[in-house]
């Protein structure tokens, strides 16, 4: 078959309907009808087998519909109206006793709460101490509340990690493998910043003041080493393939890449604190306001870096978030929680969404985000 009968049968396939005439004009457009010159005989072949696949191209695409963009995530996202979102706050206090907490899930097309149930709740020791930060977060691998850090929960979920104080400024670092319940102390009496999870493996910072480095431990071995000596760069969070850190008061942030082992800085040239990082790999950070009297006040303006040198603004002008905020990411959003029951979810396509809880009773007092949509 020479050339030009394939190009009349590749015209003739365009005009099936539902074809977009748009695209129909941009394929023909892009076929070398005045060509004409001699050329090699391979590159004729090429031409051949080009158009051929341009055909199964079309011929798929009419059978399957009219294009769709591609989704931005591998993970499916689920609608706020059938999210039902992990949350934990104070319960109700009683003379005498120690602060303890209720969890429970906030079903966002109504707000009512739903107290989580005793199978649940009965697994968790709330009075166990956490240097370093605390919190309480959902495992929806095994539908139980752990007393850590989301970030301190391993990816697949079968395992988390924790702090236990062996003297004022040492601590342990452990491990629990929730299949077996077996703990093992995976860093003795140590100066530990646990940051978290990435992959298979565990990322702590040791120092202290200003100046520390970064470790990683391997939870199959017990093996730990070095890869960053005593620095300012103050690291702080985890990525799907990296480590970050933040210096206090500077427009620079640290990233240690797991899968090269390089560190680059990522500058702005505002002042600026990272408070997490999306599922996508990109930093989250507080930006000082303008005008702002401090070197790095206690809220800022919540900005998306995608690169370095780079910042997309996804607050509204004038709404500051807090520094001490959670922050947790679900697959194509991100989930931010600060005191006062205040709540946030951003996505690109909805921008940064305030979802205010301040007045609903239902829920426990000072409810704070524990885990992504379930």
């Amino acid at each position: 078959m020479n050339q030009e009968l394939l190009i009349r049968r590749l015209k003739a396939a365009l005009d099936v309907a539902p074809a977009d005439p748009a695209l129909r004009a941009r394929v023909i457009s892009s076929l070398p009808l005045d060509r004409r010159q001699a050329r090699n005989p391979r590159l004729a072949w090429a031409g051949v087998v080009a158009a051929l696949l341009m055909i199964a191209t079309i011929a798929g695409l009419l059978y399957l519909g009219p294009l769709r963009p591609a989704h931005r995530t591998q993970t499916a996202t689920i609608p706020l109206s059938d999210c039902k979102l992990p949350v934990y706050g104070q319960a109700t206090y009683q003379p005498g006793q120690k602060t303890i907490y209720e969890e429970g899930f906030l079903d966002l097309s109504d707000g009512s709460f739903s107290p989580a149930s005793p199978a649940s709740t009965t697994e968790v020791d709330h009075l166990r101490a956490l240097p370093s930060g605390g919190g309480i977060s959902y495992d929806r691998a095994f539908d139980l509340w752990l007393p850590v850090p989301f970030s301190w929960i391993a990816p697949d979920g079968m395992s988390y990690a924790y702090l236990s104080s062996q003297q004022s400024t040492t601590t342990d670092v452990h491990v629990r493998d929730l299949r077996t319940q077996s703990d093992r102390v995976l860093v003795h009496s140590k100066v530990v910043r646990l940051v978290g999870w990435v992959g298979s493996r565990l990322y702590y910072a040791s120092g202290e003041g200003y100046n520390w480095g970064l470790w990683v431990v391997d939870p199959s071995s017990g093996q730990d080493r070095q890869l960053d000596p005593p620095s300012p760069k103050e690291w702080w969070s985890v990525g799907p393939d990296a480590v970050w850190g933040s210096r206090w008061y500077t427009g620079s942030l640290s990233r240690y890449d797991i899968g090269t082992g390089t560190i680059t800085l990522w500058n702005l040239d505002r002042m600026m604190d990272i408070i997490g990082v999306d599922s996508a790999g990109h930093p989250l950070v507080l930006v000082r306001a303008e005008g702002a009297d401090l070197p790095m006040p206690p809220e800022g303006e919540l900005m998306l870096m995608p690169a370095s040198n780079q910042a997309v603004t996804i607050g509204k002008k004038g709404e500051l978030l807090p520094l001490q905020t959670v922050v947790i990411p679900d697959g194509d959003r991100t989930w931010f929680s600060a005191t006062g029951q205040r709540m946030w979810v951003y996505s690109p396509d909805t921008g940064l969404v305030f979802l205010d809880q301040t007045s609903n009773t239902s829920l426990p007092n000072g409810a704070v985000i524990a885990g992504g949509c379930v």
